[in-house]
C-alpha cells in the first residue's frame, strides 16, 4: 500500500507542479485550454465507454478464475475496439469534409489520443479490481504525469502559441508507453483465449445503461461548470478558475485512490459474500481513513497558496484567489460523499444512483449557468458547492435507508 500511495503522491504532485509552471511560463487562457481539453476527453472516454466496466469489475471483483476473468476483459476490450473504430470513422468524416474550424493543436491526433486513453482507463480499473494496485497506480502515474517533465524543460524555448500542441504530442506519447505497461501488468492476472468474440456485446451494453447514464451525469458535474464558463466569460477565466480548482482536486483525487480506490474490492468482496460485520467495518474504515487524510492535506494546500502566488505572479490569479476557499470546502464534502456513493454501488442500488444523479444535475446545470451569468466566476464556484452538499446529502441518506432496509431482511431471515 506505501508504494501505492507514494505513486499516487508523485502523480498529484507532478501534476500539481504541472499546473503552476503552466500558469507561470504560458498563458492564462492555455491553462483554461488545456483544462477543457482534459475535461472533454474525460466526457468523450465516458460516453464512449459506456461503463461496461461498473458492471464487469463487480463481477471480475469477486471471480478467481485466471479463464473466466479473461472472458469477462475479452467482452470489454471487443467493445472499446469496436467503439474506436467507429470514432476514428466518424472523426474521419468531420474532419476531413472540415465541417468546423478547429484550432491548429486540434488535430487528428486527439481522436488517437482519446482512443489509447479509453484502452489505459478501462484496463487500469481492471488492475485495481484484481488486486495489483502497484502497476495500476504505475500505469496512471505515466499517462498523467510523467509526460509533463519534458514537457516543462522545452516549453520555455517553445513559443507560446506552439504550446498546446507540444503537451498533446507529449501526452499522447506517455499515454502510449502507459497502455504498453497496462497490456504487460494485466497478463498475468487473466487468461484470454482468442481475440474477438462478438457473442453478448450488446448485452453487456445494455446491461450497463444505468451506470453510463450514473458516469455520464456525474462527468458532467464535474466538468460542465468550465464549458459554461468558457462560453459566458472567455477562456482566460476559465484558466483562473481551473488553477484554483486544480489546486484542490488534489484533495479528492487524493482520498480517491489513497481510501476508496484502496478499500473497494474489499467492500464489494464483503457485500457479496454476506459478511455485513466485516462490510460495516470496511465502511468505517473508509470514513476514518478519508478524515486522516483530510486534515494535513487541507492543512498543506492552504499553507502553500500565497508562495504559489508570487510564484506564478499573474494577477489574474491573484484578483480571485478566494475562489479557492470555496472549492476548499467543495473538496471536503466531495471527498466524503464517495463513501455513501460506494456503499450505494456495492449494495447494487444502480437505479437509485441513477435518479440521485440525474435530479442533482438537472439542478446544477440550472443553477450553475444562472449562478455564473450574475456573479461570474464567484457563481460558478459557489454552484457547484451546492451541488456538493446536495450530492452528499442525497447520498448519505439514500445510503443510510437502504443499508437499514437490508439489514431488517436480514434479521427477518
Amino acid at each position: 500500500m506505501i508504494t501505492s500511495l507514494g505513486l499516487r503522491v508523485a502523480l498529484l504532485l507532478l501534476k500539481f507542479a504541472f499546473l503552476i509552471y503552466l500558469a507561470k511560463i504560458s498563458s492564462i487562457s492555455n491553462v483554461g485550454y488545456f483544462t477543457l481539453i482534459s475535461s472533454t476527453l474525460a466526457l468523450l472516454i465516458f460516453i464512449l465507454g459506456f461503463e461496461v466496466h461498473s458492471v464487469l469489475c463487480r463481477k471480475i471483483a469477486s471471480e478467481v478464475s485466471l479463464a473466466k476473468r479473461g472472458e469477462i476483459l475479452k467482452a470489454h476490450l471487443n467493445i472499446a475496439f469496436v467503439i474506436s473504430f467507429v470514432s476514428l470513422i466518424l472523426w474521419a468524416f468531420i474532419y476531413g469534409f472540415e465541417f468546423f474550424e478547429l484550432p491548429s493543436w486540434y488535430s487528428h491526433k486527439l481522436i488517437f489520443l482519446l482512443i489509447v486513453e479509453l484502452f489505459v482507463q478501462e484496463i487500469g480499473r481492471y488492475l485495481l479490481m484484481v488486486e495489483r494496485p502497484i502497476i495500476a497506480n504505475l500505469v496512471q502515474l505515466i499517462r498523467g504525469a510523467i509526460w509533463m517533465i519534458p514537457v516543462m524543460f522545452i516549453m520555455p524555448s517553445t513559443p507560446i502559441l506552439g504550446h498546446m500542441t507540444l503537451i498533446i504530442d507529449y501526452w499522447f506519447l506517455g499515454s502510449c508507453i502507459s497502455l504498453i505497461l497496462a497490456l504487460y501488468g494485466i497478463r498475468s492476472t487473466v487468461t484470454i483465449v482468442g481475440l474477438f468474440d462478438f457473442k453478448g456485446l450488446l448485452f453487456i451494453v445494455w446491461e450497463s445503461k444505468v451506470f453510463w447514464v450514473v458516469a455520464v451525469f456525474t462527468q458532467v458535474q464535474l466538468h460542465l461548470d468550465k464549458f459554461i464558463m468558457g462560453g459566458v466569460l472567455g477562456s482566460e477565466k476559465v484558466g483562473v478558475y481551473s488553477f484554483y480548482q486544480g489546486l484542490t482536486n488534489a484533495i479528492q483525487t487524493f482520498i480517491q485512490v489513497a481510501v476508496i480506490s484502496i478499500l473497494l474490492p474489499k467492500l464489494l468482496r464483503k457485500f457479496s459474500e454476506g459478511d455485513m460485520v466485516g462490510f460495516n467495518a470496511t465502511v468505517t474504515e473508509m470514513y476514518k481513513k478519508t478524515i486522516i487524510f483530510l486534515i494535513p492535506l487541507l492543512i498543506s494546500v492552504v499553507v502553500i497558496l500565497q508562495p504559489l502566488l508570487r510564484i506564478t505572479s499573474k494577477e489574474e490569479l491573484s484578483d480571485y484567489y478566494l475562489i479557492f476557499f470555496i472549492h476548499l470546502v467543495w473538496s471536503v464534502i466531495i471527498s466524503i460523499s464517495f463513501i455513501p456513493h460506494m456503499i450505494l454501488y456495492a449494495m447494487k442500488k444502480d437505479m437509485v444512483l441513477m435518479l440521485a444523479v440525474i435530479l442533482n444535475t438537472l439542478f446544477y446545470i440550472v443553477i450553475c449557468y444562472f449562478f455564473t451569468a450574475y456573479w461570474g466566476i464567484y457563481g460558478t464556484a459557489i454552484s457547484g458547492l451546492l451541488l456538493a452538499m446536495l450530492t452528499f446529502l442525497t447520498k448519505y441518506f439514500l445510503a443510510e435507508q437502504y443499508w437499514r432496509r437490508h439489514n431488517d431482511k436480514k434479521n427477518i431471515i
